[in-house]
Parts: C-alpha cells; sequence; structure tokens
C-alpha cells in the first residue's frame, strides 16, 4: 500500500509526513527497529519531530521507530503510533 495521496509531503499536528508504507513494506536492511522510549525521543528531537506522549490520541506520539543510520546519520525515520509493531500497521515516514 504505497501512499494514499500522491502530493507528499503533508503536514500531521506540525510535522512533516513524507510518504507511508505498511509495516511489512519496510524491507530495507539497514533499518532498525527502536522501541525505547528514550532513545525514541531523543531521535525525534534530533530530526526535529513534536510528540506529545501526555495526550491520550494515539496520533501525537510514536511508540515504534525504524531508523536508516547506514551513513552515521538519521538518513532514514519511519515511526508508527503504536507500540506492537505489526505488519499490517501504517508507518509514516518522518525523515
Amino acid at each position: 500500500m504505497s501512499t494514499q495521496t500522491p502530493d507528499y509531503p503533508v503536514e500531521y499536528r506540525g510535522n512533516m509526513i513524507k510518504d507511508e508504507k505498511r509495516v511489512s513494506e519496510l524491507n530495507k536492511p539497514n533499518l532498525q527497529l527502536v522501541q525505547n522510549q528514550e532513545k525514541i525521543n531523543q531521535i525525534l528531537e534530533h530530526i526535529g519531530v513534536t510528540q506529545d506522549r501526555n495526550s491520550i490520541i494515539l496520533e501525537d506520539s510514536y511508540g515504534c521507530l525504524w531508523v536508516d543510520t547506514a551513513h552515521g546519520a538519521y538518513t532514514e525515520v519511519w515511526g508508527i503510533h503504536k507500540n506492537v509493531p505489526t505488519l499490517s500497521r501504517i508507518a509514516v515516514r518522518l525523515k
């Protein structure tokens, strides 16, 4: 399932979303799953993505990230709003 809206990037709650895919489509060998909330917060802060961990609205925060650091920086970052990264969930590209 590629993007439903072909005119990316779009803004969602102040963050630019560059693409979206199902988790099952994130099959690049350099992507690493990050589930540690402290590390997620550090990565999002580093790339300039805001989140509200205290909000009761699911879409206001990210529970998992997939990060490509193959070239020494966060060259690609995908996130989902849930803590369990099942293959059918939608991931959004944040960087």
